[in-house]
C-alpha cells in the first residue's frame, strides 16, 4: 500500500512538470509572483485624493420636452463642512422661457465625496419652455460662504454653473395647432346667469368660464370667449385671472357680462380649444355649448343714426376726454416730481427697526443684510465684532446647514438679546 502512494506522488509531479514545461498554467503560482500581483492591484486600486473645494452640480430632469411642459432644474451645493449664510442663487428667466421656483425649492443635504460626508444646500427650479426651439441656460455664478475645514473661518468662494441646454420641439401630428397647448388633461367649463328667463333692456347676463389644465402651464391658454357686441346686448368683458394651482398644474377664468340694450336673440357663441395629449400622444378637443338668449324690446338703431341723432353726445364725449387729458397730464407732472424727488437717507433708527424685523423672521439672509447697513450707521466699535452676536449667529449658521442638530430657536433669541447690548453702548 505503501509503495502504491509513493509511486502515485511520483506520477503527480511528473506530469506537472511536464505540463509546466509545455506553458500550460495551472494555477499554481510562488510566494514572489503573488506577492508581485498584490503590490500591482494595490497600486492600481489606489484611493483618490478626496476634493478640498466646495462643488456646484447641476442636472436638467429632462433634456428635451415639448413646449409648456415643465422639467427641473436641480443645482446642489456641497462642503466639506458648512455655511454660516444661504448661497447667492442667480436667476434664469429669459424671453419665452419661465423659471419657477416650486413649493419648498430649497433644504439641506448631504452626500457622500471622497469617502467622507459633505453637506450642502439642493434648489430646484421649474423649467417651462413656452414655445419651440433650442434655448440655453447661461453660465451663472454662485457666491457661497463656508467654513474652512482648518481653522472654522468663514471663507468666500464663487461657483461657476457650466451653461445647459433644454430642447422644446413640437411632437408629430401637433405641427398646426395655434397656440401650441401640451397637458395631460384639459377641461372646460361654464357657469350662465340671468339666461333662464327672457332678457328685458337693462337686464345682465354673465358668462364665467374656466379652463383648468394639468400637466401644462395655464400661461399658454388663449383667450376664450369674444368680447364683442351680440344683437341686442353690450359685452363688458372683466379681466382674464390665470392661477398655478400645483407644480404642473392651473387655470384661466374669464368673465364677460352682458348688457341688454334693446330688442334681439341669437346665442353666445360655442368655443373650442384645440390642443395636444400627452399621455394618447392624439391632438384633442375641448369645446362648451353655445348658450341661446332672447332681449323683448325694439330693436336698437345703428350706432351711427344714433349719434346723428343726438349731437349733444358729440359734445359730452370731447368733454369727457378734455377732462381726462387734463387730468393725465397733471397726474404724469406730479408723479414725475416725486420721481426727481431723492429718497431720504437711511437713519440708525430705520435700519435697525429692518434688523428686528429680520430677526423676528428668523431670515438668517436679510438679518445680515440688515447687520451690514446698521454697522455702517453706528458710531464707536463695529458691532459685528461682538462675541455673543458672533457666538449667535455662527450657532444659527451651522443648526441651518450644518450636519449636526442643533436648537434654532434659543440661537435666534440669544441673537435679539445680544443686539441690544452694542447699541445701548
Amino acid at each position: 500500500m505503501k509503495r502504491l502512494q509513493i509511486l502515485l506522488v511520483a506520477l503527480t509531479l511528473g506530469a506537472a512538470t511536464h505540463l509546466s514545461a509545455q506553458g500550460l498554467d495551472l494555477g499554481f503560482k510562488s510566494n514572489a509572483e503573488l506577492r508581485e500581483q498584490g503590490a500591482t492591484t494595490t497600486q492600481t486600486e489606489a484611493p483618490q485624493t478626496p476634493p478640498t473645494q466646495p462643488i456646484l452640480r447641476a442636472e436638467l430632469a429632462e433634456t428635451s420636452v415639448v413646449p409648456g411642459q415643465s422639467t427641473l432644474l436641480r443645482l446642489t451645493i456641497l462642503v466639506p463642512t458648512y455655511m454660516p449664510s444661504p448661497p447667492e442663487f442667480p436667476s434664469f428667466n429669459q424671453p419665452n422661457l419661465v423659471v419657477e421656483l416650486p413649493e419648498r425649492a430649497t433644504g439641506p443635504t448631504t452626500q457622500t465625496v471622497g469617502g467622507e460626508s459633505w453637506s450642502g444646500v439642493t434648489r430646484r427650479y421649474q423649467v417651462t419652455p413656452l414655445v419651440p426651439g433650442t434655448f440655453t441656460i447661461q453660465p451663472a455664478d454662485v457666491g457661497i460662504t463656508w467654513a474652512d475645514p482648518d481653522t472654522n473661518a468663514p471663507t468666500q468662494s464663487v461657483l461657476t454653473l457650466d451653461p445647459l441646454t433644454l430642447n422644446a420641439a413640437l411632437p408629430q401630428g401637433a405641427e398646426g395647432l395655434d397656440p401650441f397647448i401640451a397637458a395631460e388633461s384639459l377641461t372646460l367649463t361654464q357657469q350662465i346667469e340671468g339666461a333662464e328667463a327672457e332678457l328685458t333692456p337693462g337686464d345682465s347676463l354673465t358668462r364665467e368660464i374656466t379652463a383648468e389644465i394639468t400637466g401644462g402651464t395655464a400661461l399658454v391658454l388663449p383667450t376664450m370667449a369674444p368680447s364683442t357686441a351680440l344683437p341686442g346686448l353690450a359685452a363688458y368683458p372683466e379681466t382674464p385671472s390665470v392661477q398655478t394651482t400645483g407644480p404642473s398644474a392651473g387655470l384661466r377664468r374669464e368673465r364677460i357680462v352682458y348688457v341688454a340694450e334693446g330688442g334681439g336673440s341669437g346665442a353666445l357663441p360655442e368655443i373650442h380649444i384645440d390642443w395636444f395629449n400627452t399621455a394618447t400622444g392624439k391632438v384633442e378637443t375641448a369645446s362648451l355649448e353655445s348658450v341661446p338668449y332672447k332681449v323683448d324690446g325694439p330693436l336698437l338703431a345703428p350706432a351711427g343714426d344714433k349719434l346723428q341723432s343726438r349731437p349733444w353726445l358729440w359734445v359730452g364725449i370731447a368733454g369727457v376726454v378734455l377732462v381726462l387729458s387734463i387730468l393725465t397730464l397733471w397726474v404724469l407732472r406730479l408723479h414725475r416730481r416725486r420721481k426727481d424727488r431723492p429718497p431720504p437717507p437711511p437713519t440708525e433708527a430705520s435700519t435697525f427697526r429692518a434688523l428686528e424685523n429680520a430677526v423676528r423672521a428668523q431670515d438668517l439672509g436679510l438679518t445680515y443684510a440688515a447687520l451690514d447697513a446698521w454697522a455702517a450707521l453706528l458710531p464707536g466699535d463695529d458691532p459685528r465684532r461682538n462675541t455673543e452676536l458672533s457666538a449667535a449667529l455662527a450657532t444659527i449658521g451651522a443648526a441651518r446647514y450644518g450636519t449636526t442638530s442643533i436648537p434654532v430657536a434659543s440661537a435666534w433669541q440669544d441673537l435679539s438679546r445680544a443686539l441690544s447690548k452694542p447699541r445701548a453702548a
